[in-house]
């Protein structure tokens, strides 16, 4: 999890309380998401802490501006957590506010008002994998066997093929990003008029 959503939820963890009353959050929206997060998070902070231990926190003077403060947070780091390989989960985002609504005082030292599920919002939702080929018995070589490039197909459960292909004589390659999920995978080798 990136160093802001990190933060975020870290702030959080100062507060514990009743939560935010139960909110019904579409956690398909990162938005709305945050929006929930500043809300449970900054209403069970200012129930739970007292003035000293909010100000020793660097906390805004009022609920409203810890509001616009986290929120804020919360949507830069749901952004920069979106990369080639990572994204926002929506089903740890749900989670996320369940374990952070249900959090009550005693919680207040546990991270992200003891909500593991927060540790998750951003997740790997794509990733590659390396794949090296040899001949046996290994003194052949590609240009012996007329072999110039090898093609390997990674066919995911649904049926979707993805085809990455390498010249015969690099002995590896790695695929391109292709998303979390199991594949079956063959290389088929070509000459060079296929």
């Amino acid at each position: 999890m990136n160093n802001k959503l990190w933060i975020l939820f870290l702030l959080g963890a100062c507060g514990g309380g009743d939560g935010a009353g139960g909110l019904a959050v579409d956690v398909e929206n990162p938005s709305a998401f945050c929006r929930a997060v500043a809300e449970t998070g900054c209403s069970t902070m200012y129930a739970c802490l007292t003035d000293a231990e909010r100000m020793a926190k660097h906390l805004p003077m009022t609920e409203a501006e810890c509001e616009r403060q986290l929120e804020s947070g919360c949507e830069d780091a749901v952004d920069s957590c979106n990369d080639n390989t990572h994204g926002y989960a929506s089903d740890a985002a749900g989670a996320c506010i369940n374990e952070m609504q249900a959090a009550t005082c005693n919680d207040a030292g546990e991270p992200w008002l003891d909500a593991p599920s927060c540790s998750n919002i951003c997740a790997v939702t794509k990733g590659s994998f390396e794949v090296q080929w040899a001949f046996s018995p290994s003194y052949h070589s590609c240009s012996e066997l007329g072999v110039t490039t090898v093609s390997v197909y990674s066919i995911a459960a649904g049926g979707r093929t993805y085809v990455d292909t390498y010249d015969c004589y690099t002995g590896s390659g790695i695929t391109d990003v292709l998303p979390v999920g199991t594949y079956s995978v063959h290389l088929e080798l070509f000459n060079a008029s296929n």
